[in-house]
């Protein structure tokens, strides 16, 4: 069995050590990492360069000032496109899929069972007290995040799941990997991975209104999403309130207490939108 780790990042890496030692420890040897610079001279090729060369990896591609989100899907689609048979587990720098058993295991048991894409849900991993803090490049991540919450669909009512591998043949919507046009996916109460997100860090509120920029400037509504959390932050000082119990906030050591909450959460709002898609 041939799996792939594919990932396009960009200027903002301060979690992505992380994730490439993370891929590493699950198995994966084949990572298909792909760099986009804002500027010929941006000091972030350098950075991913000396992360993967820890993994034993290089950097396979090197793009510089075209839109970051349009070519994040070309890049993952022409990649899979070439091996449609191979599997790909799809992350972002910030994402650190957790799987509840061996994750070659899991892709052998879809083989059998003739499903194409596993998904999973953001599990936002939040600082103590829901800060936003620094991350330091030299302490585990996770203790540094240790809050586990479910903060991206009741803050930005964004959608919380993700396709985290599928076979090359699956054709994926946007660019956040949220949904597949075709192929037949593994069913939720089968297997849903827990995507430990680690994008609550210091600076997140700036790197919000850049984003803001670039996708009103192209004419993606997902900005509204990012404005939602700008708004929320500005609202609450500048973290999250782990106490509102949307959140489902709780610590990681190592279970997390509420993902059946969060599962089941999810299955009710997939039944929503079937029940609304047939109406």
């Amino acid at each position: 069995m041939q799996v792939h780790l594919v990932t396009v990042v960009g200027s903002d890496l301060r979690v992505f050590p992380f994730m490439l030692e993370h891929y590493a420890r699950l198995g994966i040897t084949s990572f298909r990492v792909n760099v986009h610079l804002r500027t010929e001279d941006d000091p972030a090729l350098e950075f991913a360069r000396a992360a993967t060369r820890r993994v034993g990896c290089s950097v396979e591609r090197v793009m510089v000032g075209q839109t970051f989100l349009h070519l994040k899907r070309e890049v993952c689609d022409e990649l899979a496109a070439r091996q449609p048979d191979d599997w790909f587990v799809f992350a972002d720098h910030d994402e650190l899929q957790v799987y509840p058993e061996d994750l070659f295991h899991v892709l052998e048991y879809c083989d059998r069972k003739g499903f194409d894409y596993v998904r999973g849900c953001f599990l936002d991993r939040l600082g103590p007290g829901g800060v936003l803090p620094p991350v330091d490049p030299h302490a585990p991540i996770w203790d540094q995040f240790p809050l586990g919450a479910f903060v991206t669909y009741p803050i930005s009512r964004g959608d919380p799941r993700k396709i985290v591998a599928a076979k090359g043949k699956v054709m994926l919507m946007g660019t956040g990997n949220h949904t597949a046009r075709r192929g037949q996916a593994c069913p939720i109460r089968d297997y849903f991975i827990q995507v430990h997100h680690f994008k609550w860090v210091a600076g997140l509120d700036e790197t919000l209104r850049q984003r803001i920029q670039i996708l009103r400037s192209i004419g993606d509504p997902v900005w509204i999403e990012s404005r939602r959390f700008l708004e929320y932050f500005e609202t609450h000082g500048g973290r999250i309130d782990v106490r509102d119990p949307r959140f489902h906030a709780w610590p990681c050591t190592p279970e997390y207490r509420y993902w059946d909450t969060v599962r089941e959460t999810v299955i009710h709002l997939e039944s929503l939108e079937s029940a609304a898609g047939g109406a």
